[in-house]
């Protein structure tokens, strides 16, 4: 993370950063300041002088503050109706749903069947049962609207069966068994 400053109205500005309003050493110099690696909301205190203009006394320093948004775990699961496993010429579609952990107000979800995208962007997809091979994979891909999640992006896949689901048949038999 790098923090910029500026002064339009200071001619050669130079610009001092320090850790704190009244610490007696800059810890860099310069108008952009590379800061450390933050795990954790932090102040710097900035300076100026310039042509025709003396540095800001200790109590005259700039305040910048760096918030540190806690990471925050994002995850996506799937779900089927009527179910990931179904006989031919029982359902005409199936309608897959994403299920997102800290996915924010307004997800988006890329939705892929055998590698290939399909659907739109909600959180939804319907199949034509028709079209499913025997095994077939859905693929779910979040990307949530909050700040700072991990992974950036989430998926999911499973795997759909579409069986022949032969029915045994219980035969009538009529008259006398001897």
């Amino acid at each position: 993370t790098s923090l910029t400053a500026s002064a339009p109205t200071v001619t050669a500005s130079e610009f001092k950063w320090y850790e704190s309003q009244t610490a007696p050493d800059a810890l860099h110099t310069g108008a952009t300041y590379p800061t450390p690696a933050l795990t954790a909301s932090t102040s710097y205190y900035v300076s100026v002088s310039g042509t025709n203009y003396c540095e800001n006394a200790t109590n005259g320093r700039k305040e910048v503050t760096v918030t540190v948004n806690p990471a925050v775990a994002s995850a996506v699961d799937i779900t089927a109706q009527p179910d990931f496993i179904i006989c031919e010429d029982d359902a005409a579609a199936i309608v897959f749903t994403a299920v997102p952990t800290n996915g924010g107000s307004t997800p988006s979800y890329v939705w892929k069947l055998n590698g290939s995208p399909v659907g739109n962007s909600t959180g939804s997809y319907t199949a034509d049962a028709n079209l499913l091979r025997r095994k077939s994979i859905i693929s779910c891909t979040l990307t949530p609207s909050i700040a700072c999640p991990v992974p950036a992006t989430a998926s999911k896949e499973k795997e759909v069966h579409v069986s022949s689901c032969v029915i045994p048949v219980n035969p009538h038999i009529r008259g006398r068994i001897k």
